[in-house]
């Protein structure tokens, strides 16, 4: 479990969210844990707000070439995390980003197959 924001009371069950959505080790533990069947691409990141280490699960269906980008605010790429091929199923990415500038970023998941998920960063 996640705490969702640290200004979030932490003895409140809506303020946590789960960051292996597949359970431990890769089983299920119950419907509201479990992705959509339908979705093609899941991609979650987090700590968010981050000081360092970002971590980033992307899911995909297909194998594909997919690729993880960092832009600012204006759409200038900030750092390519990933360009390659990627089997279908769960991946996991460490980036350490303590030498990004605080500020406010966007993470983009793509697939050569148009799949597209972005992430707002706040980076300390």
């Amino acid at each position: 479990l996640e705490l969702i924001d640290p200004n979030l009371d932490n003895l409140l069950p809506e303020s946590w969210s789960n960051i292996n959505f597949h359970g431990s080790p890769n089983a299920i533990n119950s419907a509201t844990a479990s992705i959509n069947e339908e979705s093609e691409l899941f991609t979650r990141i987090y700590p968010n707000p981050v000081v360092s280490n970002l971590y980033f699960i992307i899911e995909q269906k297909n194998t594909e070439i997919t690729e993880i980008k960092i832009t600012d605010l204006n759409g200038r790429l900030v750092k390519t995390v990933f360009k390659g091929n990627l089997v279908s199923g769960v991946h996991r990415f460490t980036e350490n980003l303590s030498m990004l500038s605080s500020g406010i970023y966007i993470i983009n998941f793509s697939t050569t197959s148009g799949l597209n998920q972005s992430h707002k960063l706040v980076k300390f």
